[in-house]
């Protein structure tokens, strides 16, 4: 270190040293709380939608790479499929992004969506099918307006 900067700061390899254990610690301390996640949700796949209840927070339905969607009310702790009336192929090698979104004014109005669009009116109960206006192809995002 040069002189003139070590004699104008003394303190300066001893702040050096300080940082390097602040950030030492740092790093082992988001080792350990990662290591605190617990892991749970679904056995269906890999989760690509997750939405949750607005009147209700431990109420979420997920959707996996199958195209299947998943219900919990109690905060994710179980978890059923929600997939009666809905066309599922598990054989299926190519991922479907289901999209879905649940109706602010009345949960129990779920409508979820990718090739095929489906709307629940029972909590995801069952779903019948809704026709596709006829320039749409894919459905990615679905919004409900309050």
């Amino acid at each position: 270190m040069d002189r003139t900067i070590q004699n104008r700061f003394p303190w300066l390899p001893i702040g050096f040293t300080i940082l390097h254990i602040l950030i030492l610690v740092s790093a082992f301390t988001l080792s350990l709380q990662a290591e605190l996640w617990t892991r749970m949700g679904p056995l269906g796949g890999n989760i690509h939608k997750l939405v949750t209840d607005p009147t209700s927070s431990g109420t979420l339905y997920a959707s996996d790479q199958y195209g299947q969607i998943f219900k919990t009310t109690d905060g994710g702790s179980t978890w059923n499929p929600a997939n009666h009336g809905m066309q599922i192929d598990l054989n299926s090698t190519s991922e479907i992004n289901l999209a879905i979104a649940i109706d602010p004014k009345n949960p129990s109005t779920v409508y979820a969506g990718s090739k095929t669009f489906y709307k629940s009116s029972d909590g995801g109960a069952s779903w019948t099918v809704l026709n596709f206006p006829p320039e749409a192809k894919y459905v990615s995002t679905i919004a409900v307006a309050p």
